[in-house]
């Protein structure tokens, strides 16, 4: 049905739990979204124009990939909050939250993104494992601090997580406005690492501040995957090139589950 090999790339830190993060390759959908898009439009916040149809049955592919069950998939509807769900039951309908966390073995947790950073984690001794979607937005707005926060209330430890951050923009592409600076300088002075200057322009390095809210949460080991969505345009939607082209686009999966493959 699909065209290309479907590519998930993995983690060494969670070599011992069924994960990947999803390429854009493998899928049924054309054009702009070509190939494998997993995004809907109820959750994200971009605007999509592919069918739910070829979403659904890339979503499918993916999973049979995966080696877990379609049906086992949840998913958000991600806003760039800081909302973090406990999953005690499957849902028909996503709620909005930007990351979730679970001890069911019968499910699968995923994230759609298109430049912001998917992060994948699983604490190895309480058996949790969990899923956070951090935008620059959610990432000042304090995504991670609630992601462990909701670990340490239902019996987890950052102490034994591990966390892996999957393919995103680079801080090379991540032109911002002084007013993000100021932000996060705002937030806590020491953030004006992950910003630089380059003729005129001011970047900012997102996967580096992630890494940094995840260290300084008390996770034990942090894996930064060496993928970027923007530059590798055969790999990966990028929101951030897409709308300089103005095209349409769409997102890549990343999950993790329990069940065994």
């Amino acid at each position: 049905m699909h065209k290309a090999p479907i590519h998930i790339i993995k983690s060494g830190l969670l070599q011992n739990v069924t994960h990947g993060f999803f390429t854009r390759n493998g899928g049924v959908s054309k054009e702009d979204y070509e190939s494998l898009n997993c995004s809907m439009k109820e959750t994200m916040d971009e605007p999509h124009l592919d069918s739910s149809e070829n979403v659904r049955i890339n979503r499918a592919l993916a999973m049979e990939e995966l080696g877990v069950s379609f049906e086992s998939l949840l998913t958000l509807r991600q806003v760039h909050g800081t909302t973090t769900i406990f999953v005690t039951q499957p849902w028909d309908d996503a709620p909005r939250a930007d990351a979730m966390l679970t001890k069911r073995r019968d499910v699968t947790l995923a994230v759609q993104t298109a430049d912001c950073v998917p992060v994948l984690f699983m604490d190895t001794e309480n058996e949790i494992i969990g899923v956070i979607h951090a935008g620059w937005k959610g990432a000042l707005a304090g995504i991670i601090e609630s992601t462990m926060d909701v670990l340490l209330e239902i019996g987890g430890d950052p102490l034994t997580t591990l966390a892996a951050i999957g393919p995103c923009i680079s801080q090379k592409f991540f032109e911002v406005g002084p007013e993000v600076e100021e932000a996060f300088l705002e937030k806590h002075p020491e953030n004006k690492q992950f910003f630089k200057k380059d003729a005129g322009s001011l970047f900012f390095d997102l996967s580096g501040y992630v890494k940094h809210m995840l260290e300084k949460t008390c996770v034990k080991e942090v894996e930064v995957l060496p993928y970027d969505t923007y530059k590798q345009e055969d790999k990966f939607f990028s929101c951030r090139r897409s709308t300089h082209r103005k095209e349409n686009f769409g997102g890549q999966l990343s999950a993790i589950s329990f069940l065994t493959t």
